[in-house]
């Protein structure tokens, strides 16, 4: 019974568990045995049958996708396998032991009958729209993420807490609700955002007190998506913006739900947004090339979704520029800080949104003066840098050359606005030809009001 007893006091101190009467909680946990794992070891592999609920006692595991891409890590006190458990399909992920790992399990059978009695419980697990997710992103359901509305994924009604409430308490709903973000009203009518990278970065890193008021760290006005918008809509969002969470808005303005990076992982890893996120993490040219390498996979399911073309183009273009910026990144890191002012310009169909599968490279450089001998030299092996590791991913060199890392495409804005200015005064075959490319153009990476001017 003293057995018995600590694995009720555990498991009853973890959300939604803690919420469970405690005749219901004794049942669970009567029926759960604990399993032991080494480091390393696979606790639930990619597309196996899953019929348990998993909680981590003591340790940690990786959740990682079948092609070696991590996702995200569960520590003590947090629940694996819910997805596959709830929907009876096999498991989309690969769980692994990150560390020496002890694991409750609870099986399916059981977990059912509480969740039948305890609807708050049932709730947490949202049985029914991961069921419903997971119908919309079959290939062979009636709906694809092209139709899909942000309404069947959002997380409703949102947390919303005055400007007012402290640091301190906005942290303790956050982790009693196991969410990640929540709203904040202010007394004008208007809302803002706080994450948890903000309470990380914005209160506890300046070391702000925490019976200060949450409205001083919040994001003010946040980019918002609407419940009727298409889940497309929101990636596109997500990705243009480099955001994890859209708050949605109601006809009113005012926000009905919450959509989260994490709320599109659910409904399917293989979209475009993860693949950016996945690039900005490498930490090297070869895993930046293996991350934008899934973009041919990408373009076949978004054909497959029904998106429009329009939609395609922007996706992929958000694709070419996440490794066209962090490509830019790495080579800084190689050679250090610039010794100029620069912008990276993006020309062509990159330029325009409008990219596929397979295209190649279209960039020049501004540079910010004139430069000296050892700078020119710099810039050289800065921009060789950044275009042979576009290559690298897939961005073949530009047959005509026209990149950044050719001479006649690097130089300093008056030489850029010479360039045009004849282009625009001599109306022969081969201006024309440029002007096709070079009048589309954006501002990809580096000094934004270069590009401006």
């Amino acid at each position: 019974m003293n057995e018995l007893k600590d694995i009720v006091d555990f498991v009853g101190g973890c959300p939604p568990f803690d919420a469970l009467p405690a005749p219901l909680l004794e049942r669970l946990c009567q029926a759960g045995e604990i399993s032991y794992h080494p480091a390393g070891q696979v606790v639930l592999a990619h597309n196996a049958p899953n019929d348990e609920l998993c909680l981590v006692r003591r340790g940690a595991v990786g959740i990682w996708t079948a092609d070696g891409e991590f996702i995200e890590k569960r520590a003590e006190r947090e629940a694996f396998g819910v997805p596959s458990l709830l929907t009876g399909r096999p498991a989309a992920f690969e769980v692994r032991a990150d560390e020496d790992l002890l694991v409750y399990r609870f099986p399916d059978s059981v977990f059912r009958a509480v969740c039948a009695e305890a609807p708050a419980f049932d709730h947490f697990f949202s049985a029914a729209v991961i069921d419903r997710v997971h119908r919309a992103v079959d290939d062979r359901g009636a709906m694809a993420h092209a139709r899909l509305k942000v309404s069947d994924l959002m997380s409703a009604p949102p947390v919303l807490v005055p400007a007012d409430t402290s640091i301190q308490q906005a942290a303790q709903h956050m982790a009693e609700r196991r969410i990640s973000s929540l709203l904040v009203d202010f007394p004008d009518g208007s809302y803002g955002i706080v994450t948890d990278r903000d309470l990380r970065s914005r209160a506890v890193a300046p070391g702000l007190p925490i019976s200060g008021p949450i409205g001083q760290i919040t994001t003010r006005d946040p980019t918002a998506v609407r419940a009727g918008a298409t889940v497309m809509d929101a990636m596109l969002q997500m990705t243009d913006t480099d955001i994890h969470h859209l708050p949605v808005n109601g006809d009113d303005g005012r926000p009905v739900g919450l959509l989260s990076a994490s709320d599109l992982f659910r409904a399917d890893n293989n979209q475009p947004v993860f693949c950016v996120r996945n690039i900005r993490r490498k930490t090297d040219f070869a895993g930046v090339a293996r991350a934008a390498g899934r973009r041919r996979e990408l373009f076949i399911n978004l054909v497959r979704q029904d998106a429009s073309s329009t939609q395609i183009g922007q996706l992929m273009s958000a694709i070419t520029d996440a490794t066209t910026r962090r490509c830019i990144d790495l080579a800084i890191a190689e050679l250090g800080e610039p010794p100029l002012p620069w912008a990276w310009l993006a020309f062509g169909s990159q330029a325009r949104r409008e990219q596929t599968v397979r295209t190649d490279q279209d960039n020049g450089l501004i540079l910010g003066a004139e430069p000296d001998a050892a700078q020119a030299e710099w810039f050289e092996r800065f921009t060789t840098r950044v275009c042979d590791g576009l290559a690298q991913a897939g961005y073949v060199h530009c047959p005509g050359g026209i990149m950044a890392k050719t001479p006649d495409w690097r130089m300093p804005l008056d030489g850029w606005k010479r360039q045009f200015g004849k282009w625009i005064d001599t109306p022969e075959p081969k201006p024309l030809m440029y002007t096709s490319i070079f009048f589309d153009f954006r501002c990809i990476a580096g000094d934004q009001a270069l590009g401006d001017a």
